[in-house]
């Protein structure tokens, strides 16, 4: 399941940054509200079939699915713009931009760390009914 849902969030991913680039706001808020709807009805039919966990992964992914499939039915990419990319012109701009790469690696991953190191730390010290507690607040 893991392969899959990293599959669709590479495409949900670059289609939310493209609509917003071409402000296309309208189209970001029915994918997500497309998503919400998708993801409650799965997971609620699938809570009614006693599909345990399975059914909050199968909504999950469902919902993912959809909301890609929103964004990609609302795409309207200009032919020309794919056209006017040649590789060369791609070399000379991952040349350019060569040291993205090592300084956003950095933020990024104190970032995800911030996030989620509390997740990770109070059931090492403590126990899982804590951290249940802590994910209350």
């Amino acid at each position: 399941m893991l392969p899959l849902a990293v599959f669709i969030y590479g495409i949900t991913n670059p289609l939310n940054y493209f609509h917003i680039r071409q402000e296309r706001y309208k189209t970001i808020a029915s994918a997500k509200i497309a998503r919400a709807l998708s993801i409650a009805a799965v997971q609620v039919y699938g809570g009614f079939k006693g599909w345990g966990g399975s059914g909050l992964i199968l909504g999950f992914l469902v919902a993912s699915l959809v909301e890609s499939g929103v964004l990609l039915i609302k795409t309207r990419i200009e032919s020309s713009l794919f056209r006017s990319v040649t590789f060369t012109e791609m070399k000379q701009q991952m040349k350019r931009y060569i040291r993205f790469p090592k300084f956003s690696v950095a933020g990024a991953l104190s970032n995800t760390l911030s996030t989620n190191l509390m997740d990770v730390l109070i059931p090492a010290f403590f126990s899982t009914v804590l951290l249940g507690y802590y994910s209350l607040i």
